[in-house]
């Protein structure tokens, strides 16, 4: 059974018994945070990855479908934390999108395969946050009024 697990959790995979079922493998790949592999960038299994994020997006789908909220919003967790989700959003950024060599806000651009790696473990290492709300900014009218002031909209 661990010979079937895929190739991006191979390191998961030697670790854990032979007693385990397939999908109890598949889970642990999809939620655990790894390090790179060992060969690098190359190495990593897109395909593997790819059918380990369209499954779980299926999954919210049809949970969604049968309006089971507390699995959907379980399932979307599962998906934001996934090893497999977070190599494909870099890879998206850094060698698909057409703005690649365009440096973000951070001013960085990651265009070889040791940048991308030190990409992948910095945003493993940033701890989720939830984001703060745009300051507001009054914006002076012609007519003197405040509308999230006055109370009249």
């Amino acid at each position: 059974m661990l010979g079937s697990a895929p190739n991006l959790c191979k390191e998961v995979a030697a670790h854990m018994t032979t007693a385990k079922p397939y999908a109890a493998t598949r889970a642990v790949c999809v939620t655990t945070a790894q390090d790179h592999p060992p060969d690098g960038w190359a190495s990593i299994d897109w395909t593997a990855a790819n059918r380990e994020v369209e499954r779980l997006q299926q999954r919210i789908f049809r949970a969604s479908q049968q309006k089971q909220w507390r699995e959907v919003r379980s399932l979307q967790k599962l998906l934001l934390r996934s090893q497999s989700n977070l190599i494909l959003s870099v890879r998206q950024v850094t060698q698909v999108a057409k703005g690649k060599k365009t440096p973000g806000v951070d001013r960085r651009v990651a265009l070889d395969a040791e940048s991308r790696i030190a990409l992948v473990r910095e945003l493993q290492q940033t701890p989720m946050t939830r984001p703060t709300p745009v300051k507001r900014v009054y914006i002076p009218k012609a007519n003197g009024k405040q509308p999230w002031c006055s109370g009249t909209a």
